[in-house]
């Protein structure tokens, strides 16, 4: 019995280096002398559990120590993380049902009854609507390692909030003085926060906030917080991206998507169209391809401005309901992006929609693998001269009047351009279907 009240002695004074116990928490329970040092409280406390509640069983003991230890741990204030942010913070092509493919990972996934997580996801579609377990999301971020790790080093209760939006901007969407047209995170957020705070008030949990500050007011008004929301951080540098990609000796290589594009303007009779489009038209086109059992999606976007993101997500119909099924980053000097989706079943008809930003969206249809017909459609597509610009509407008409099952691209010129032509005559690109 000895050794059993100096072990359990020992943690309990343990437990007070970690800041766990304090003579506080104890007076509220048990009433000793305020005359008496921690230590002799911690002495006392231990010796009326050993002697006198629990008789001089060493099973109880056991039994009493566990619950002991159980209410200590609950009336420690629980703290409170917050987590923000876009694509990365949401889980960019994260999936729950393949943690198990990860040995190192494969625990994380579990439902946490001793996490309490709270969320808003995307356009509030995803919302946990008060407090809920910690678990893996269809689509889920660093909080679930971040639970993992944490609860095996403190004895204190963790909760998460998280507000996460994929492919949005901090000038755009996360500024507290944001434009009417993004998405207004900043106060979706702290009306997050707020909700969450005081349901924890409600049932009686005592919290502290980790982070900026340890009350939700101070840090909506907070100005270190709101900082990082201002111009310095909000207004993305274009020098991340160079002003001459293609190097010092070609400065004026493709000058209009490059660099400070938008300062720039086309020069000549017959001036190629503005690529300062109206920001819910940046996704010019896309097209795709299906090899076997492997989708591949390329989409052209028009030269971005510094501000705007730089990441397109790609996602497909299922039901009545949009599912993502990846986000990549834009290329420069490109301006483009490359999807591979595997595995694919190209036996299906599948709608999908590329989007960049809160706004920008273009919209099409993976059509399925006609190899139980017996003949197909194949549509032609061959030299689109650089010297008749603008929109080609018989074009587009053609195409949707035969609806071909295969668009064959031919960028090799293989037909002749004015510039090229022995009798000097002139001949319009051809379309054939």
């Amino acid at each position: 019995m000895k050794t059993v009240r100096r072990e359990m002695l020992t943690m309990m004074e343990r437990m007070t280096k970690k800041g766990l116990l304090t003579r506080k928490k104890i007076d509220n329970v048990f009433h000793y002398s305020p005359k008496q040092s921690l230590s002799e409280v911690l002495k006392n406390l231990v010796g009326d559990f050993v002697n006198g509640v629990l008789g001089g069983s060493v099973v109880t003991l056991a039994i009493v120590f566990v619950m002991l230890t159980s209410w200590l741990r609950a009336a420690e204030p629980t703290r409170v993380f917050i987590f923000a942010g876009q694509s990365n913070m949401l889980g960019a092509d994260a999936k729950a049902e393949q943690i198990h493919e990860f040995p190192a990972y494969r625990n994380v996934a579990t439902l946490r009854e001793d996490v309490l997580f709270a969320y808003r996801l995307g356009n509030g579609d995803q919302a946990s609507n008060g407090w809920v377990p910690l678990r893996a999301l269809e689509a889920f971020g660093p909080e679930i390692s971040f639970a993992d790790e944490v609860t095996k080093h403190v004895e204190f209760p963790i909760a998460i909030i998280k507000s996460a939006v994929g492919g949005t901007t901090i000038a755009y969407d996360w500024h507290p003085e944001a434009p009417q047209p993004g998405q207004q995170l900043y106060p979706k957020t702290l009306a997050l926060i707020r909700d969450a705070l005081q349901e924890l008030t409600d049932r009686g949990i005592d919290y502290r906030l980790e982070g900026e500050d340890a009350f939700v007011e101070e840090l909506a008004n907070n100005s270190q917080f709101q900082g990082l929301t201002t111009d310095p951080i909000s207004r993305r540098s274009a020098s991340s991206e160079p002003e001459s990609p293609f190097g010092t000796e070609y400065p004026n290589l493709d000058s209009l998507a490059t660099g400070k594009w938008w300062t720039k303007r086309s020069k000549g009779q017959n001036p190629p169209p503005s690529l300062d489009v109206p920001r819910d038209q940046t996704i010019a086109f896309a097209l795709y391809t299906i090899d076997q059992d492997i989708l591949s999606v390329s989409a052209q976007l028009f030269p971005l401005m510094p501000e705007e993101t730089r990441e397109v997500r790609l996602e497909i119909l299922r039901g009545n309901k949009w599912v993502q099924l990846s986000r990549k980053p834009v290329n420069y000097p490109g301006w483009d992006v490359q999807f591979r989706i595997q595995p694919w079943d190209a036996s299906q008809q599948v709608r999908y929609r590329i989007l960049h930003g809160a706004h920008a969206s273009s919209e099409g249809t993976f059509c399925r693998n006609p190899i139980d017909q017996e003949s197909i459609v194949v549509a032609s597509m061959s030299c689109n001269s650089s010297r008749t610009t603008g929109m080609r509407p018989e074009i587009l008409e053609q195409l949707l009047k035969q609806n071909p099952d295969l668009l064959f691209l031919q960028v090799t010129k293989p037909i002749d351009t004015p510039s090229t032509r022995q009798d000097g005559s002139s001949s319009d690109c051809s379309f054939a279907s």
